[in-house]
């Protein structure tokens, strides 16, 4: 009996202390959150948060356009519809934080009443990876959640492409992609690498943001034979030895400098990158029998008032020539050659929202080439599927 009572008071003892440190240290200085998803994502989220040490957030609720589970209690916490009254919830529960799951990724773009009541009322929003970039099984990390992107709640039609199509030309193939570190480039390849390709080779001359596409891959499309090459593509000699050793059937080329100012100042060096840079791999592409080659444009290469937009008119001027020679029977070859001009891509290196950001943060003002300009913006993603 003393044996079993002293082993009850251990266990006491012992949840005590466990609930002490966790009221009194643990969440000392996190933040009260809800969760707006109930599914995997959410759930998956919530056992994340709370496993943290030390917690950034605590777990006040969840959100739920599921009106069966509505006021319905899941881990512990009470499920609240998504209605008006979600602010007025929020505040009593002391909530100014409200976590996007996977799967509600896209609802919150598309429900714009949502977010400007959540904007309103100085509630942060938070987003985890859209459910095309998580697998739906692996757990979610606290380390995924990012702060909202003006590109997150840039409301949008879906996209739809023919997927048969693009899988039946991509899979057990050989790609081969320039620029693969950059914005545009790393997009394209999470998005060929979705078709199970046999193998692809990403060359780029960064090497940091390189080595996290190789980690990437590493991660997450294992299976597929991929090569990670840093290098400059104006070198002939080693872009020749990877076009002799990996043969590849596509070629997506988004290699390129593309900042204008930049470029004015450093005319030489655009010149050498995107003009030379473009030939070389164009050429070894003929010559080693691609099927078709991609090159990635500027709406700059139209009438180009600029450095930069000059030398990506030229290399498209370049691969059409070379496109024409083939059908013409001029050169020998089979390759199909493609061009695609993007205009204002949201989110990519050299975007000029970041720079509207900073302004605005700085009270102003809000630089624009003229007052009765208009933009039209388009997401990576959208951009990549066009390229594919």
């Amino acid at each position: 009996l003393s044996a079993l009572l002293a082993m009850s008071l251990m266990w006491m003892m012992r949840v005590f202390v466990k609930y002490f440190y966790v009221s009194t240290f643990r969440v000392a200085k996190a933040e009260r959150a809800f969760i707006y998803g109930v599914k995997q994502g959410g759930v998956s989220l919530a056992k994340s948060i709370q496993n943290q040490d030390p917690a950034r957030f605590v777990l006040a609720g969840f959100i739920s356009d599921i009106a069966e589970i509505e006021y319905r209690y899941l881990m512990g916490v009470k499920v609240y519809p998504n209605d008006e009254e979600l602010v007025s919830v929020m505040r009593k529960k002391r909530s100014n934080v409200l976590l996007v799951s996977p799967l509600k990724v896209e609802a919150i773009r598309n429900n714009q009443e949502m977010v400007d009541r959540l904007i309103k009322a100085n509630i942060k929003i938070y987003m985890t990876p859209a459910a095309q970039e998580w697998d739906g099984r692996s757990d979610l990390s606290h380390t995924q959640l990012r702060e909202v992107n003006i590109e997150d709640l840039l409301p949008r039609d879906k996209i739809e492409i023919d997927l048969e199509a693009v899988r039946k030309q991509l899979t057990g193939k050989r790609i081969l992609i320039t620029g693969a570190a950059g914005s545009i480039g790393s997009e394209i390849v999470r998005q060929v690498a979705q078709f199970a390709p046999e193998r692809m080779v990403l060359i780029d001359q960064a090497e940091s943001p390189l080595h996290d596409v190789r980690l990437m891959m590493a991660r997450q499309w294992s299976n597929i034979e991929s090569y990670t090459v840093v290098s400059d593509i104006c070198v002939r000699e080693r872009m020749e030895e990877l076009f002799e050793e990996h043969r590849p059937d596509y070629v997506f080329h988004a290699a390129a400098y593309k900042h204008v100012p930049m470029m004015e100042d450093n005319p030489e060096e655009s010149v050498r990158n995107n003009v030379d840079g473009t030939r070389v791999i164009a050429d070894l592409a003929v010559k080693y029998g691609t099927r078709k080659f991609v090159m990635v444009s500027t709406d700059k290469a139209v009438n180009p008032t600029n450095v930069m937009g000059c030398s990506k008119r030229i290399c498209e001027i370049y691969v059409q020539s070379l496109d024409q020679a083939i059908k013409d029977g001029k050169v020998r070859g089979r390759t199909q050659f493609v061009t695609t001009r993007f205009g204002n891509v949201l989110g990519s290196n050299g975007s000029v929202i970041p720079l509207f950001k900073e302004q605005i943060k700085r009270g102003g003002p809000v630089t624009v080439t003229h007052k009765d300009i208009i933009r039209f913006f388009m997401l990576i993603p959208e951009a990549c599927k066009l390229v594919l």
